[in-house]
């Protein structure tokens, strides 16, 4: 260690006169010193030239009338009383203008109390170095620059002796070494943790209690407070231990800030009242000191000294309680045999309420304290606790009885469960749904827990249930999907989501209505309806099947009628959830029951009044113009024109009668006929009227007609119902016709489509042509009915028709299993059907083959009729082109 700065070093300045002009003019370099000058008796400051042999430079009468001033750390100023000018001292050292100020400092006080001020001299001053009570440590590698510019940033270690007359040295001191860098207060805090420093200045302090002097309470005070601001980690440890916490303490009541009436009284708080409590013993005696310095630092950062902490020293105090809590957690769990005890004595029936109580307390402390682990420990010690019955402990603590109780001791036990298994789901809920999937059959941890949210008349046990309820459906936070699908099967099915679902189920009377409800109760509403929203949101077709199921959505609006207007919004958030799915089963099911009319109603009565009600319900409105739902926006328009025409403050409804508009527009552009139709077009228009004009002949039926069509009906019902095992015949081409002539109508044939599923067989689905806009129908139980398209693959459905397969219910076209094929030589035989008879289907039209095998009779007699008409090509024609008529 470097010797410290020699007397001559520290005392070494520069003087200083003041100008007419105003500037400083240097009268030479010396060496200062306070002297008594007993041939004029008085004190002065008198410095020696160190060049001339000693010669005086300055010898100036220390003054009691207060003319000296610091302005700088090294400076020293003062008017000369006598000769009028302005003197200046300024010092190579920090230390020793210090020392200086010091000395003239003790010789104005003595001066005002009219005493001898000889004994204040150079030998005798409070910072000599012929001291024993302080010593300067400077590391070996810094040296000290004596420039005036470098000065102040080195940290004073110069220490006087505790007692009272140094009392406001060692405060200033202090001050002066708080604003210095980190490193420069290492070698101070070094000299304050020597020699027992810390010890002397609590004894002090005992020594101005008993004196009751206010300004020296509040000097200590300030010295303490500014020993914690060093924010030096060693020094805290020194200041929080047992042998000196409870001085310190002593000491920071006396804040000058706080009236002597108002005074905390901290060490009556810490001996009496903070009582430490060991649930279960602990074996090592440093577990208990470091359990108790960590009670103290948080007592002090949180109570005792909240207002002047800045915020590296609030960050050091954390620093030392998070290490602390990490040293205690992993002690504890470490020690098996104490978490035996722990657990044992939980589960035990014969354990007293008291008892009982203090061991869940202790175990939400100490999973509180587990947050602060890092991951992988976190995750080591929540797994000790599962395999210590953690959960099993936690079930029994709400079980059914416990909810309905409203005692202190049900509602502390109630609160502090639930804490646990936040503590633990902010963790990894993976732990908690584990247990809750193994848990079978009855799953009592999480029937216990919707009991809890439903039933407990506590809204702090309701509000921390309701967030463990949200974390655990909440699908984001399942990584595993076996487990997520095994999880949520609990929820839907095992216990399912009816338990939740009760409160929406009430009968609300007018009574209800008319009043606010019950805080329990509108919290329990309030929630439900998040829940059921983080649902719809996440769990997909699940919850589809369960709230279509149960009527959920309108359940959920009926709380509009409520007059809580919280609950209205939540209803109407809901609904927004069930919107922004943009689901066609959900708009659907909100179309046909209609559900917007609770919407609309409170929209009316809400009027124009500006608040979250009109907000959320035009937010609402506009999602759904933005988002063109066109199933929603033609039922809003349709049903609720009116209502939207007469608001006229906002522009939300006008856009949204627009886009129905819109959408209108768009869908009549794309079905209609374009405006310059092809020539294919134009000779299928004039081939369409010509088959009005047969179709009119055609219609023109007698009994005999209706007869036969009756008995061939009988026959094609027969026929179809047995197995078809007579072979195909050979196709014999033919001469003039195509498959693609083949047309039959769909309603040509109203009995094959309602046949039983044999029939089906006859037909391939794959030669059906299935538009993107064609609706299906339901049957009974929802499921949709496959409706047999009469439309054949054009080889295939000429064979079949050939061999009688279907029977055609026309009048003047019949099939029998015994019609050969067509020689392709006789194109135009006497007895084909005219070409221009005219069927309608919805999708694609083909022209029937011709059959020579009945009717004979009426064929010859309509071939006669049209035999000049010339055979058309076939068309292909949508429904918008072709008029429907009776075949």
């Amino acid at each position: 260690m470097s010797e410290p700065p020699s007397f001559e070093t520290r005392r070494r300045v520069k003087v200083y006169q003041m100008k007419d002009e105003g500037n400083w003019d240097d009268k030479g370099t010396g060496h200062v010193s306070v002297t008594f000058l007993e041939n004029k008796g008085h004190v002065a400051l008198v410095v020696k030239s160190e060049e001339t042999d000693g010669a005086i430079i300055l010898e100036s009468r220390i003054r009691p009338a207060d003319i000296y001033q610091r302005p700088q750390k090294t400076l020293i100023v003062w008017p000369e009383p006598d000769t009028k000018l302005d003197l200046a001292l300024s010092f190579q050292e920090m230390y020793g203008c210090q020392e200086v100020w010091s000395q003239i400092q003790r010789v104005q006080q003595k001066l005002s109390n009219n005493e001898n001020p000889s004994d204040v001299t150079n030998n005798t001053s409070p910072l000599s170095l012929t001291g024993d009570d302080f010593e300067l440590n400077i590391s070996q590698d810094e040296e000290v620059d004596p420039s005036p510019e470098k000065q102040s940033n080195s940290a004073p270690t110069l220490l006087p002796p505790p007692n009272i007359n140094n009392i406001d040295t060692i405060i200033e001191i202090i001050q002066d070494v708080t604003t210095h860098p980190a490193t420069l207060k290492e070698p101070f805090v070094v000299a304050v943790t020597k020699n027992d420093y810390i010890k002397k200045l609590l004894d002090l302090f005992e020594v101005c209690e008993q004196l009751g002097n206010p300004t020296f309470l509040h000097h200590m005070f300030n010295i303490f407070k500014n020993l914690i601001l060093l924010n030096d980690a060693s020094l805290m440890e020194i200041l929080f231990s047992d042998e000196f916490i409870i001085p310190v303490m002593g000491t920071l009541e006396y804040d000058p800030e706080i009236s002597t009436q108002n005074r905390v009284k901290h060490r009556e708080f810490l001996r009496g009242q903070a009582i430490f409590k060991e649930v279960i013993p602990f074996t090592s005696i440093d577990l208990v000191q470091k359990i108790h310095q960590t009670f103290r630092i948080q007592y002090l950062k949180d109570v005792v000294l909240p207002r002047v902490l800045d915020d590296q020293t609030f960050s050091t105090l954390n620093s030392l309680v998070f290490f602390n809590n990490i040293d205690i957690v992993n002690h504890l769990q470490g020690d098996q045999r104490f978490l035996s005890q722990l657990f044992s004595q939980l589960r035990s029936e014969k354990c007293a309420e008291n008892r009982r109580r203090d061991l869940v307390l202790f175990l939400q402390e100490f999973c509180s304290l587990a947050k602060n682990l890092h991951a992988p420990n976190r995750l080591a010690f929540y797994k000790s606790m599962a395999d210590n019955g953690l959960f099993e402990v936690l079930t029994e603590m709400l079980d059914e009885d416990l909810i309905k109780s409203d005692t202190e001791y049900s509602i502390s036990l109630k609160l502090a469960s639930t804490d646990i298994i936040l503590s633990t789901l902010s963790h990894d809920p993976s732990f908690v749904r584990s247990f809750i999937v193994n848990q079978r059959p009855s799953h009592l941890f999480l029937k216990h827990l919707i009991e809890t949210f439903v039933q407990d008349r506590d809204i702090g046990v309701k509000s921390q249930t309701v967030e463990i309820l949200k974390i655990l459906i909440d699908t984001e936070t399942m990584e595993d999907a076996t487990l997520k699908d095994q999880f949520l099967t609990v929820l839907y099915q095992d216990i399912g989501l009816l338990q939740l679902h009760k409160p929406l189920e009430r009968k609300w009377t007018p009574l209800d209505c008319a009043k606010v409800l019950d805080e329990e109760l509108a919290f329990v509403l309030n929630a439900t309806c998040e829940l059921f929203a983080i649902c719809v949101k996440q769990h997909t077709f699940r919850v589809k099947y369960f709230v279509l199921g149960n009527n959920t959505v309108r359940k959920v609006l009926k709380l509009t009628r409520l007059k809580d207007k919280f609950l209205q919004l939540a209803a109407i958030r809901f609904l927004r959830v069930f919107v922004s799915m943009k689901d066609d089963f959900y708009n659907r099911h909100i179309v046909k029951h209609k559900l917007f009319r609770h919407v609309i109603t409170i929209f009316q009565g809400n009027n124009d009044r500006y608040n979250l009600i009109n907000s959320a319900i035009i937010e609402l409105f506009d999602f759904i113009r933005r988002e063109n739902i066109k199933i929603l926006l033609a039922y809003l328009v349709d049903e609720y024109r009116d209502v939207f025409e007469n608001v006229n403050y906002v522009d939300t409804f006008r856009h949204l009668l627009l886009r129905h508009e819109q959408n209108i527009e768009a869908e009549q552009t794309a079905d209609a006929p374009s405006s310059t139709p092809t020539s294919h077009k134009s000779n299928a228009r004039e081939k369409h009227q010509e088959d009005d004009d047969d179709e009119a002949y055609f219609n023109e039926s007698d009994e005999e007609d209706e007869k036969e069509k009756e008995s061939e009906q009988k026959d094609l019902e027969k026929e179809v119902s047995q197995k078809l095992t007579l072979p195909l015949p050979e196709r014999v081409p033919e001469k003039n016709f195509s498959p693609e002539k083949l047309r039959v109508r769909r309603d040509s044939f109203p009995e094959v489509t309602r046949m039983s599923s044999s029939p089906h067989a006859l037909f391939k689905r794959g030669a059906l042509v299935d538009y993107e806009d064609d609706e299906e129908e339901e049957g009974p139980n929802g499921s949709p009915i496959e409706h047999v398209q009469p439309y054949l693959d054009p080889t295939e459905g000429l064979q079949n028709l050939r061999n009688g397969v279907l029977g055609s219910p026309s009048k003047r076209i019949k099939t029998t299993h015994s019609s050969p094929p067509r020689s392709p030589s006789s194109p135009s035989s006497p007895h084909s059907p005219p070409h221009n008879s005219k069927t309608t289907t919805s999708s694609t039209q083909h022209t029937l083959p011709p059959n020579t095998n009945n009717n004979n009779n009426n064929n010859n007699n309509n071939n006669n009729n049209n035999s000049n008409t010339p055979p058309t090509s076939p068309t292909r024609t949508t429904n918008n082109q072709v008029s429907s008529t009776n075949t």
